[in-house]
């Protein structure tokens, strides 16, 4: 799956960038973002309406939950704002977009080249995770989307 266009202009700009960078990228967007508190399990959501537009983040998550969960949101904000309402409907359809937004976020946060040279010198996705601020899962989830678990 490449890449969209309209996620190119972010390609390498958010890799390893402090999280207050991220919500001023997001904030160029013309989305505003804001942490509250969640129940547990929710990290964060995507809201557009008539007059705004907005990224709300758990503030319960680590501070690289929120940078995946930030960019994982903008990606909806960018791919699939005209989809929102089909996914209160359609669970598979729903699921669908998760798992895309995921691997755009994981494409976004985790440089390919650099996933690879780390796998094939042999760092835990510990270390991957670490390197790049990004969950564990994320790490896992671009290991998966380019067909290299064999290296690890």
């Amino acid at each position: 799956m490449k890449l969209p266009h309209i996620l190119e202009p972010l390609k390498g700009r958010l890799v390893s960038k402090p999280l207050w960078y991220i919500y001023e990228v997001i904030e160029a967007y013309g989305i505003e973002v804001a942490e509250i508190k969640f129940p547990p399990g929710q990290k964060g959501v995507y809201y557009k309406d008539s007059n705004n537009r907005v990224i709300l983040i758990s503030s319960l998550l680590d501070q690289y939950e929120k940078r995946v969960t930030a960019v994982h949101e903008l990606v909806h904000a960018l791919l699939h704002e005209s989809s929102s309402i089909l996914c209160n409907f359609n669970s598979t359809w729903e699921g669908k977009l998760e798992r895309e937004a995921m691997i755009y976020t994981a494409r976004l946060l985790i440089p390919e080249d650099k996933l690879i040279d780390m796998l094939r010198m042999e760092y835990s996705i510990y270390d991957i995770a670490e390197e790049f601020y990004v969950t564990e899962d994320l790490v896992r989830l671009a290991i998966e989307d380019i067909g290299i678990g064999n290296l690890i």
